[in-house]
């Protein structure tokens, strides 16, 4: 969960959303105006902390308030907001269906796809090939730590109805289908168990389009409200600031009484030489959501580079800087090559 309101302090990036709950109602905080249900982190999902979302009628945060219900020792703990964003990813229909008077129809094509890491690497270059079926896979040559290897994918599976989106598994039949084309264009090539890494799988939320062929469904994303209650369906790693930006944009927040809020802290990480946190001022809630987007492709970038993940609170910049150091003299890094855009 996310806030545009300034009473996250960002205790611990890896938070989850129910323990970030708890420790809001422990210490007596007021919770947030805009809350942001994502997909979560590794094995944690949305669903295991959150029970359900309803509309609040005739409230004082007017008709449009929600509150969200979490359990924990059987006991039923309820959260009220102004705005509920859901974007859970391939959990949008069903974050929504536990919405009280939602819609039940679906909102989103589940697209699996899977991809091979295989050791030593196939080919020096990168490269991307046709299948028969008109698709085109990757062959990428990766290097992490000293570790050359090939990264090949991807499929397009469709989920069906009533199928989990927890812990995708590639199909034998996706692993067959990079095999064969392994073997077609690298003919010299001989995967077996013993040079297969890793196997892995993730789920493309596309938004839902009828009579489409997976390969042939739109990958652009699209925005649905529901009386302060907006989904966000179909958002890829790369596109996400244009659609928050968009979403900010969509929100009406007059409409909602959001106002400004002073003094917000965060420490961002790593940054230029020399700078150790940022300080914001009377930041919008564009503002606030914005940062919190940087904060995330920020630990993205340093995780696919190998490093470990840094983000530090302002009232300890002597040990973030530390840190640093130590990370730019075991990686041999250049300070400009961390820099965030504005």
């Amino acid at each position: 969960i996310r806030t545009v309101k300034g009473i996250d302090d960002f205790q611990s990036m890896a938070e989850d959303d129910g323990r970030r709950i708890h420790r809001w109602i422990k210490e007596k905080k007021q919770f947030p105006d805009l809350m942001l249900l994502d997909g979560g982190k590794g094995k944690r999902l949305p669903l295991k902390h959150i029970g359900r979302c309803r509309r609040i009628e005739g409230s004082r945060n007017r008709e449009h308030a929600r509150e969200i219900k979490k359990k924990k020792n059987q006991e039923e703990v309820w959260v009220r907001t102004n705005i509920v964003i859901n974007a859970g990813g391939p959990f949008v229909d069903e974050i929504r269906k536990r919405v009280k008077g939602g819609g039940f129809n679906s909102l989103i094509d589940r697209v699996a796809g899977a991809h091979l890491d295989v050791y030593p690497a196939i080919t020096k270059g990168s490269y991307y090939v046709t299948a028969d079926d008109a698709r085109l896979v990757f062959v990428l040559t990766r290097n992490e730590d000293g570790l050359e290897y090939s990264r090949i994918g991807t499929t397009e599976r469709v989920i069906r109805m009533g199928q989990s989106s927890d812990n995708p598994i590639a199909s034998e039949k996706e692993i067959q289908y990079l095999k064969s084309l392994v073997k077609e264009f690298f003919p010299s090539v001989n995967l077996s168990a013993d040079t297969i890494l890793r196997i892995d799988s993730g789920i493309r939320p596309l938004a839902k389009q009828e009579s489409k062929s997976a390969f042939q469904k739109s990958r652009e994303h699209q925005i649905l409200e529901e009386s302060g209650l907006y989904h966000v369906m179909g958002v890829k790693l790369t596109d996400f600031r244009r659609v928050a930006e968009e979403l900010m944009r969509t929100i009406p927040w007059r409409k909602y009484e959001l106002k400004r809020h002073n003094k917000r802290n965060i420490s961002l990480a790593p940054l230029r030489s020399g700078s150790s946190s940022l300080l914001y001022e009377e930041e919008t809630p564009k503002d606030i959501l914005y940062r919190t987007m940087v904060i995330h492709w920020s630990d993205y970038y340093q995780r696919r580079r190998g490093l470990r993940p840094i983000v530090e609170r302002k009232e300890n910049p002597g040990k973030l800087k530390k840190q640093f150091e130590e990370m730019k003299q075991l990686k041999n890094f250049d300070d400009n090559e961390f820099e965030i855009g504005d």
